[in-house]
Parts: structure tokens; sequence; C-alpha cells
């Protein structure tokens, strides 16, 4: 092989290497906010499942629904642990808890037939290399899960 040839195999190298580290680098970020998506996601389902199953007679239920509601809408870290620690600092979670009617419409909670938790995921500033690069978007779809509440029921028994 002679010089010229290991020139241009440099210089080759030097043009592709850094095509290869940016999808490396976008490859690994993609899949770890993917990971966050997904656990967010699931969150969101077990807020509401947990909200929903609140049992009792009806104004007990509703109590506790409202509750659990206002710890979460308050970020109360406490209750949201209970349902996704935070894995990564790239994106940071914003949760809701919003009671609805059969029309979707936000009431009270002792008028409520549904629990809608959101989950909004912003992201926080990356290291300025990292940040030119423009890897992942600065926010993610918004998680919704809505869910109807089960209603109160009274078991009879005769003697």
């Amino acid at each position: 092989m002679n010089n010229r040839q290991r020139g241009q195999a440099t210089v080759e190298f030097a043009l592709v290497i850094p095509i290869l580290i940016y999808l490396f680098v976008s490859i690994i970020y993609i899949g770890i906010a993917f990971m966050d998506y997904i656990q967010y996601s699931n969150a969101a389902r077990d807020a509401a499942r947990d909200i929903s199953l609140q049992a009792g007679t009806t104004s007990d239920a509703a109590a506790l629904r409202k509750s659990l509601a206002s710890s979460i809408n308050a970020q109360n870290s406490e209750v949201l642990d209970r349902y996704a620690v935070q894995l990564t600092s790239l994106y940071t979670p914003t949760w809701t808890a919003t009671f609805m009617d059969s029309d979707g419409d936000e009431v009270s909670a002792e008028k409520a037939s549904d629990i809608q938790i959101s989950i909004a995921l912003k992201r926080e500033e990356m290291p300025p290399a990292l940040e030119s690069l423009n890897v992942l978007p600065k926010e993610l779809k918004t998680i919704n899960y809505k869910m109807r509440l089960e209603t109160s029921t009274i078991i009879y028994k005769s003697n």
C-alpha cells in the first residue's frame, strides 16, 4: 500500500467517523427517551387505576379519589414515586389528574364518572455539544390515560 492510498483511507475515515458517532449517540439517546416514555405511560395507567378503584361509601371513595388526585396535581413526590421513579434526567414529568363526566367535561370528584391522568414530558438542557446535535425533541407527546371510576357496591347479607 503506497502513501497515497494510506492518505485516502485516512481522509475517508475522517469523513465517516463523525457520522457514525452521531448515529450511535442518536440511537442511545432515543432509546433512553423511549424508555422514559414507556415508564411514564405505565405510571399514568397505574395512577388512574389506583384512583378508579378507591372503595367505600360513595362519599368516602370521592374523598379518597380527591385526595389522591390533589397529591398528583401538587406534584407530591411521595405519591408520584409510587408510580414512577425518574430513571434519567433527560425529561421532567408534569403530572395532572382531572375528574371528568361521561361527556369528557371536567367536573368535581363527587360527580365524576372518569379520571384522566396526563403526563407532559419536557427535556432538560443537555450539554452544549449534544444540544447542538439536536438529537432529541424538547417535548414528548403528552401521555393521557383515561379510566372509568368504579362505582361503590353494597353487598346485602341475609340472616
